[in-house]
């Protein structure tokens, strides 16, 4: 069975308006953190080629996070949405070689995010996930230069997917992947993450 996403539409409220309380309460919260991975690029004539990844993250919401992703079914207790910035390094884990006409290019992201809460149902269950994404830009802009003829190839993953394992009150730890871009056979950017409330 295909997994069924169920995303909460992003709605931003001023505190003015109740941003900051829910239907259960709850005060806005800030965590940040971090994340390191991998983005193979097997689909371009790249044998064993990947970029390596790291970023450093804020993300603000407007009542418990942990709350939200601990009961992924009940999607309408709290406000679910808010904001943050993004700051990541794509850089070469393992370049190309000699084999294959595309060389990596390094590059550097900086950039607000819009947050929301997704629920992921399969035949396990609900999953819940943190995701965020990149209203203006790309979280993980995956760069290759086509060696033969000069030109440059850009496949981009606009979103980040939280998926967490291990949650408690102050922190939030688990694996991640870039979605909403990546190649056709889906080279997309994976790893591992940590929150940590604020």
């Amino acid at each position: 069975m295909s997994p069924r996403r169920s995303l909460v539409l992003v709605t931003l409220l001023s505190l003015g308006c109740g941003a900051g309380n829910g239907a259960g309460g709850g005060k806005p919260e800030t965590w940040t953190g971090t994340l390191t991975g991998t983005n193979a690029v097997s689909d371009f004539n790249c044998p064993n080629g990947n970029f390596s990844e790291s970023a450093t993250f804020t993300l603000t919401v407007p009542s418990s996070l942990t709350a939200a992703i601990r009961v992924p079914y009940n999607m309408d207790a709290e406000i679910r949405s808010g904001t943050g910035h993004f700051t990541g390094d794509e850089g070469i884990g393992t370049q190309c070689g000699s084999a294959g006409p595309y060389t990596i290019i390094a590059s550097h992201t900086d950039t607000d995010v819009v947050v929301d809460i997704a629920s992921v149902v399969n035949d396990s269950g609900p999953t819940p996930e943190i995701n965020f994404y990149a209203p203006a830009g790309s979280l993980f802009p995956f760069h290759l230069h086509q060696t033969t003829t000069g030109a440059d190839t850009t496949i981009d993953d606009e979103y980040c997917d939280l998926l967490p394992t291990n949650v408690t009150d102050g922190q939030i730890t688990g694996t991640w992947k870039g979605s909403g871009g990546g190649s056709a056979s889906g080279n997309h950017a994976r790893g591992t993450f940590t929150l940590t409330k604020q």
